[in-house]
């Protein structure tokens, strides 16, 4: 019996000698597995990302062939909501709007101007007025100039980029690279900074957070300075904060848009064509960012000079209106590099159809009323 218990201790200590040596090796086998799986991993990242780049360029190249768009999501009959043509004035501007209780979303801490009244941005209020000495320098070179100017691109934090500001300032890069708007810049230089098989001539006016209360504001005194700056379209961006940040009805929005666009029409003596941009995709309140669209689709329909342009299916993945593209997308809201470059073809390919149309009316206004 001694000696029986003497071997299979023994056995017992062969068996610990052997794990000993096995652990170091299990766990640089380990390590290896982990680090091929690491690799493997970027591999397939570094795949989809050259095949996105790859489509996006793909898109860019055949944007004929995804756009135009009336509306993506439109699900309202424009028939036969305008078929009272008073319908968006007296329905949801004179009616709804003056009560800020139809302003706002409910169950929020609503601060959802009145669409009627222009409003400063005080809560930035030195980086507001900074922004807005910096877009009438801009327009310097073009007063009393005449064909300088395509288009002026007005709007919140989505034309400023345009820039590569936000209020007048250029953000540093994060480490990772995000942050710095210089690549939409150049994007803007390329598609906007001349005229030529594909590209116009424009200037981007845009402002930080801006919604349409500040937009009014900002046309009522004088920004687009309309009686000496000639531009035939009017390219207006504006809408996102209002939902997102001041907690605004789609019916808030709409009305608060289309002072923006008479307040446009009032204050341009030249002819003139005011193309509204959809909300792009946002990450939430998705719904709300889709009613207001169909809401300036119709509004656009029903309305004399004014067109409604739907880059939602630039944003989308494809053929997938429900859910966006994040590859094209930096933040939330904004647009990447590639977004701009995308959406900056699209502009100008309609901006260019616009200017076809207003050929013979811009030529009579030259002759008869020009400057």
């Amino acid at each position: 019996m001694q000696r029986l218990e003497i071997e299979c201790s023994d056995t017992e200590s062969e068996d610990e000698e052997v794990s000993a040596l096995l652990v170091p090796v299990t766990r640089k086998s380990s390590r290896k597995i982990k680090l091929l799986l690491f690799l493997l991993a970027g591999s397939v990242l570094i795949l989809l990302i050259v095949g996105s780049r790859l489509k996006i360029q793909d898109d860019v190249d055949n944007i004929n062939d995804l756009y135009p768009v009336d509306s993506t999501f439109l699900e309202l009959d424009c028939k036969e909501l305008v078929s009272d043509a008073d319908y968006f004035l007296r329905h949801t501007l004179l009616k709804r709007m003056k009560d800020s209780e139809h302003r706002c979303l409910e169950n929020t801490d609503c601060v959802c101007p009145d669409p009627a009244v222009p409003s400063e941005y005080d809560e930035k209020k030195e980086w507001w007025d900074r922004t807005l000495q910096r877009n009438s320098f801009l327009l310097q070179p073009f007063e009393h100039v005449m064909d300088a100017l395509d288009v002026l691109l007005v709007g919140d934090s989505l034309t400023e980029r345009w820039q590569g500001t936000y209020f007048s300032r250029v953000p540093m890069p994060d480490s990772h690279g995000r942050g710095g708007y210089h690549p939409i810049k150049d994007v803007f230089t390329e598609r906007f900074g001349a005229r030529g098989d594909t590209s116009v001539k424009g200037v981007p006016l845009g402002v930080g957070e801006d919604g349409y209360s500040q937009l009014l504001y900002r046309i009522r005194n004088g920004e687009l300075k309309g009686d000496v700056v000639v531009a035939p379209v009017v390219w207006i961006t504006v809408g996102v904060f209002d939902i997102l940040k001041r907690d605004c009805t789609p019916e808030a929005v709409l009305s608060g848009i289309m002072e923006v666009v008479q307040a446009i029409l009032a204050h341009r003596y030249q002819p003139t064509r005011v193309v509204i941009n959809s909300i792009l995709p946002v990450t939430r309140r998705q719904t709300l960012a889709r009613q207001v669209n169909e809401l300036l689709h119709c509004y656009a329909e029903a309305t004399p000079h004014v067109e409604f342009f739907d880059a939602t299916a630039l944003f989308m993945e494809s053929k997938d209106v429900l859910h966006r593209n994040i590859t094209l997308f930096q933040d939330a809201i904004h647009p990447n590099a590639e977004g701009y470059k995308l959406w900056g073809r699209a502009i100008v390919q309609r901006v260019k159809r616009i200017l076809d149309e207003m050929k013979v009316e811009i030529l009579d206004w030259k002759t008869a009323d020009g400057p």
